[in-house]
């Protein structure tokens, strides 16, 4: 029967298939990002985790089986934690945020935004360097009764659905403010193009998550 293997590389190439090949997290990465590690001192975490893969200045790089975590430190405490996504390497929000999301590597900025709704930054959306990947971000600032959480869900523009939706966006911006304010990152510096970043994102998977204080987001541009 000629037809099986054509059936079989149908499914393969499917929407659920990726889906289905996601498999379980290090069960390390749930007891590392949990509320009560913020704020835990650097020695503590690493004698759960083991010693820095690399040192940045404030940010400091664990491997947790595959995956990639990084803290930001100051004063010897914990202020951020962040996760690079991908089929194995995740964490469940909601000890963060007190919502019902999906796993963070199943998150599309539009469910983030069915609870919750951020500021959108980028590194930049045109005339990128080639230097690293330009990261797009939601900024959330939690309330208090999430304890003043920040988020960042952050999209590296490196793939086809992600680099569609930073065209969308800038080409919404462009047509305003014009290139120049696009090319010099003026959208950083204001929340009037949140709602065209929103419709753009929303179907959008996160690269990476960020949950802390004082998160690191994009400069205001320069002169446009």
């Amino acid at each position: 029967m000629k037809w099986v293997p054509l059936l079989v590389a149908m499914l393969a190439s499917a929407p659920g298939a990726a889906r289905a090949a996601d498999g379980p997290a290090p069960p390390m990465l749930a007891k590392i990002f949990r509320p009560d590690m913020l704020g835990a001192r650097v020695a503590y975490f690493e004698h759960v985790v083991g010693p820095a893969w690399r040192i940045e200045g404030r940010l400091r790089r664990y491997k947790v089986g595959d995956c990639t975590v990084t803290i930001a430190v100051r004063a010897g405490e914990i202020k951020s934690l962040s996760l690079d996504l991908d089929q194995t390497c995740t964490i469940d929000p909601a000890p963060f945020l007190e919502a019902r999301l999906p796993s963070a590597n199943r998150m599309t900025f539009g469910d983030f935004d069915r609870a919750y709704h951020g500021r959108f930054y980028a590194d930049c959306l045109t005339l990128c360097s080639n230097r690293a990947d330009p990261v797009v971000f939601e900024h959330f600032d939690g309330p208090h009764a999430l304890n003043f959480y920040e988020v960042n869900l952050q999209a590296a523009l490196v793939d086809d659905a992600v680099i569609k939706a930073a065209d969308e966006w800038s080409g919404a911006i462009a047509s305003t403010k014009g290139s120049k304010f696009v090319e010099h990152r003026g959208f950083n510096c204001t929340g009037q193009f949140d709602a065209a970043a929103h419709k753009a994102f929303q179907m959008v998977r996160l690269t990476a998550i960020t949950i802390g204080e004082g998160l690191a987001l994009p400069r205001c541009g320069g002169r446009f």
